[in-house]
């Protein structure tokens, strides 16, 4: 929410929001593009990660995670050795990367890419940017709390 003001306060306010949706069932594990090609519009914005969800997708409960408030879910979790998972239309998406992202940096899927800056030395004020890259490009931003154990 924090980098949505920030963003309304720096290029003025973008139009009138979509319909809200959910998405029936457990999230299926994905690829970006099948993921983005399902009709849950809302859902195209990284959605809240259950512990199920996690340890599924990468095996373990993950070492790094990024929440948008204090005692929320994760809306995006890595591994310390460069995979990370996403929700993404309500579907388990893997991004990968080069590098750790422990201390920031791009996680990339075929078709859009997280890039991460992690905050203060708390994890505070951390900004997550999710970014479509293909013909329909779309950029969504978060401010929130970027932590990592071990």
């Amino acid at each position: 929410m924090r980098f949505l003001i920030d963003d309304i306060e720096a290029n003025g306010e973008a139009g009138p929001e979509w319909p809200l949706g959910e998405a029936d069932g457990p999230a299926e594990m994905e690829g970006l593009q099948e993921a983005i090609a399902t009709p849950v519009i809302a859902g195209i914005r990284p959605a809240p990660l259950k512990a199920e969800e996690i340890t599924r997708a990468l095996g373990s409960d993950g070492q790094c995670r990024f929440i948008r408030a204090v005692n929320a879910d994760p809306i995006l979790v890595t591994d310390g050795a460069g995979n990370g998972v996403a929700k993404i239309s309500g579907s388990l998406v893997n991004f990968t990367s080069q590098d750790t992202v422990t201390s920031g940096g791009v996680l990339s899927a075929d078709g859009g890419q997280f890039t991460l800056a992690p905050g203060d030395a708390d994890g505070e004020d951390a900004t997550l940017l999710f970014e479509l890259t293909g013909e329909t490009p779309l950029t969504v931003g978060f401010t929130g709390y970027w932590t990592c154990n071990g």
